[in-house]
């Protein structure tokens, strides 16, 4: 047994500190060792896998005491954990055995589980949650969260520690109100089973939380989605890897909550058939959304779980509200789209200021709306160094364009700067609608490099009030096509093109021009 005290002591020393004297005395290491702690075994339970530990476990827990758990399995259904728990467990398995049995309630269909007000804290270490749902003969019959392996409800504190969630019939962890939540070199596989109507999770986090940390864990082959996440205040997701997901690798939802932030950071994602990252309503006023550092490889492409699903790309934000100082930055992320069914790789409504800047992003097959980013309601915009690349296409008919503009707030700005396109159409494409509100201050445009392109910026101005166009060292064969209302000054400077502006002279009240290489003005 010294060995599971002293991998705790190692493993989660803030938890375990008060249990447990670290010294170089080994004398008083042992003395702790003394210290008052139950095991299955003390309650008569197997742990072969096929006798009921049940109540077994059930009374280990009522104990109060640290649970330490030899390497075995238990074979285990509905055990109720303590408001204050202590679980070290030595690649310990809980193996669901209540495969067949009628269900009376939803208690009997977890592994472990509180929904109690407890306001206490969960610690679990080591410990693989396996819930059979290759085993389960009518999982159609499960509803709600029944069926999911862990259950816990209303803790300020719950933290796991190299635990393992899989095949689950619903979500692999259903957490609801609370406070504090911690995950750190878990694995969720095959969670999810139920193939009807609802979601069914690797892990939710529902009702509000203060703080949401996953670090360093793994996700696979999950029927929906890997994380849901409700009403919280800062969510982390670092150093994780998500493969063969069905739907969202990440879907947080407000709806009691007006401030929030998350980090998706350091990730590798790849093979999944939603898109990525969905925040539907964005009813939240002040959300700061940070993706950088990840790799998306072969996004859109998996399909065994939804095979006609329609998806984003990497991020979704759309909602119904105006959201005052709402902010997303895409940074220093890989980014492979490999479907036609991905519509955009970005896809930002009303999301304030978007910054995407050192990214690689590769379209290997058409979007459906043939544009990498598309936004509606954007105040503020800065799209820098990255290298945007269409592989499939072979005509101009077929190309992709990198931003898609049908809709802005008042006084927008955008900066289009340092950009490299890759057999692209268009850098930019501004069909501006006839909901355009407000006045577009200025557009920027800067020392992109886009040799195969047809025409840099594509302006199709219908009501909204453009003041300034700048293109400066670009380097592409035609800088603008404009139409319609226009812009009122549009400065050309230090550019290497062939043509400034394709059409529109007339339409523009006045134009500068200076040391353009080979530039003309050709008007219709």
């Amino acid at each position: 047994m010294k060995k599971l005290y002293e991998l705790a002591a190692e493993e989660n020393t803030d938890i375990t500190a008060d249990l447990f004297t670290q010294t170089s005395d080994e004398g008083e290491i042992q003395q702790t060792i003394t210290e008052p702690y139950v095991t299955p075994e003390m309650f008569g339970a197997a742990g072969d896998g096929i006798t009921d530990d049940s109540q077994a476990l059930q009374n280990m827990f009522n104990a109060g005491k640290l649970c330490l758990l030899p390497n075995k399995t238990y074979a285990v259904h509905g055990v109720k954990v303590g408001s204050n728990a202590k679980i070290i467990g030595d690649h310990t398995i809980f193996l669901y055995n209540n495969l067949a049995a009628s269900i009376p309630d939803s208690l009997d269909s977890y592994i472990i589980y509180n929904t109690d007000s407890v306001n206490g804290s969960i610690y679990i270490h080591g410990v693989t949650f396996d819930g059979q749902n290759d085993n389960v003969p009518n999982p159609s019959s499960y509803h709600t969260i029944m069926g999911s392996t862990v259950v816990l409800s209303n803790y300020d504190s719950v933290k796991f520690d190299s635990c393992s969630f899989k095949k689950s019939v619903m979500d692999g962890v259903f957490l609801t109100n609370c406070v504090n939540v911690d995950f750190r070199g878990c694995t969720f596989d095959q969670n999810g089973k139920r193939e009807s109507s609802g979601t069914f999770n690797a892990l939710t986090c529902y009702g509000s939380a203060g703080k949401i940390n996953i670090n360093s864990c793994n996700f696979s082959n999950c029927n929906d989605e890997a994380i849901r996440a409700d009403d919280f205040d800062l969510l982390c997701v670092e150093n994780c890897s998500f493969t063969n997901m069905g739907q969202y690798i990440l879907e947080p939802v407000y709806e009691n909550i007006s401030e929030s932030r998350i980090n998706f950071v350091n990730n590798f994602v790849d093979n999944t058939g939603g898109t990525c990252i969905s925040i539907r309503p964005f009813d939240a006023t002040k959300v700061a959304l940070l993706i950088s550092g990840n790799t998306f490889t072969d996004i859109g492409g998996f399909t065994q779980f939804h095979p006609n699903e329609n998806n984003i790309g990497i991020l979704e934000i759309s909602g119904t509200s105006d959201a005052e100082e709402n902010v997303v930055w895409v940074l220093n992320n890989n980014i492979s789209i490999n479907s036609g069914s991905c519509r955009h790789v970005i896809y930002a409504q009303r999301s304030e200021r978007l910054y995407v800047e050192n990214n690689e992003i590769t379209v290997l097959q058409s979007p459906g709306a043939r544009s990498m980013i598309s936004i509606n309601g954007t105040k503020s915009l800065a799209i820098k160094d990255n290298i945007f690349t269409c592989e499939y296409a072979q005509s101009y008919t077929d190309k992709n364009f990198v931003l898609n503009l049908f809709n802005a707030k008042a006084d927008f700005t955008g900066v289009l700067d340092g950009n490299i396109l890759k057999n692209l159409k268009h850098l930019a494409k501004m069909p501006l609608s006839a909901d355009s509100v407000g006045v577009i201050n200025s557009l920027t445009v800067i020392n992109n490099i886009a040799h195969d392109a047809e025409t840099l910026i594509n302006l199709q101005n219908k009501v909204a009030k453009i003041e300034t166009v700048r293109l400066i060292g670009n380097e592409c064969p035609v800088l603008a096509e404009l139409y319609q209302k226009g812009v009122e000054d549009f400065i050309a400077v230090g550019n290497s093109c062939t043509t400034t502006i394709q059409i529109g002279k007339s339409i523009v009240n006045q134009i500068y021009e200076a040391a353009n290489t080979n530039a003309s003005v050709q008007t219709v």
